[in-house]
């Protein structure tokens, strides 16, 4: 059975901590992403949504 984790983590800077998790082996979903959200995925069922916090 695969287990999937979806993670939602708040950010003051999306750019900078899209490129964090990229160096982590996750992957920018660009249908999911804008200049307020973003969407991170690993290859191993792992997921995270990047929200500016205001």
């Amino acid at each position: 059975m695969t287990a999937m984790i979806l993670v939602n983590l708040p950010a003051t800077n999306l750019d900078i901590s899209t490129a964090f998790y990229q160096a982590l082996d996750f992957h920018n979903n660009p249908q999911l992403t804008d200049i307020t959200a973003g969407m991170v995925r690993s290859d191993n069922h792992r997921r995270g949504n990047l929200r500016i916090k205001f």
